[in-house]
């Protein structure tokens, strides 16, 4: 009885050496993993560091297959800037030949020549005196260039002429692209200007005429040395030139 009435002994000391085992292998463990993540981050830090020092980089380009924001069509856009744009009626093409450009160009040719002659009339009066000498009549004409120059009507003239010009380049020359070549345009230039000039003669030739005098003037050769000179350009075989000079032996004899 006695025996049965002690308590059984529970043997506790095993179970503690088994429990400090457990937990000093955990912390055992924990220290292996906390090594072995400083030896690979030093590691990767080295390798890291061997492309900063060569300074090199890595570029990623990325291509979507369809795009993120979607693309608006051409029809659309189209539309939309058509509501900005009000309806206006097409505008009637002017065609002219090239008679017509040239026929523009000499009117506007004598409307500018009207225009100075009423400049000079003004500056200098109407009087219509024959026996101005040479160099009085270019004193007038720089003065009347510097005053058309100094007043802006000269670059109104050139105005004028401009549209009617750009008629004669389309219409008689056909030119309308630009030229290739600095000698191409140098050459259709020369050729614009004779043609300009030509016809500039023309137009200011229809309406003005130069009023000249009837007493011819006086020789500084007399008879003899006309028919001499006009022998001697005959043998010269420069027959336009003879005649000139009979023509004056003519006209001396006539006065």
């Amino acid at each position: 009885s006695g025996e049965e009435g002690q308590a059984p002994r529970v043997n506790s000391g095993g179970s503690r050496r088994g429990g400090g085992s457990a937990k000093k292998h955990a912390k055992d463990s924990k220290k292996t993993a906390k090594e072995s993540d400083v030896v690979e981050g030093e590691t990767k830090n080295s390798e890291a560091q061997i492309y900063s020092e060569a300074r090199s980089y890595i570029v990623i380009e990325v291509s979507l297959e369809k795009p993120l924001v979607t693309k608006r069509l051409p029809e659309e856009l189209a539309a939309k800037v058509a509501e900005y744009i009000p309806v206006r009626s097409p505008l009637t093409k002017h065609q002219c030949g090239a008679d017509e450009a040239v026929s523009d160009y000499h009117k506007q040719i004598v409307d500018v020549a009207n225009l100075i002659l009423a400049e000079y009339r003004q500056r200098f009066g109407t009087s219509n005196d024959v026996t101005t000498t040479p160099d009085v009549t270019e004193g007038r004409k720089r003065a009347l260039v510097f005053d058309l120059n100094s007043s802006g009507k000269y670059f109104a003239f050139k105005e004028q002429l401009k549209q009617s010009v750009v008629k004669i380049v389309r219409e008689k020359f056909f030119k309308t692209s630009a030229f290739k070549t600095d000698g191409e345009l140098q050459q259709f230039l020369s050729e614009l200007y004779v043609f300009l000039i030509r016809e500039m003669h023309k137009g200011v030739s229809g309406v003005f005429s130069l009023q000249t005098s009837t007493t011819p003037l006086p020789s500084p050769l007399d008879s003899k040395s006309l028919i001499h000179f006009a022998r001697e350009a005959e043998l010269n075989q420069n027959y336009e030139l003879a005649a000139r000079y009979y023509q004056e032996r003519l006209a001396m004899d006539q006065g």
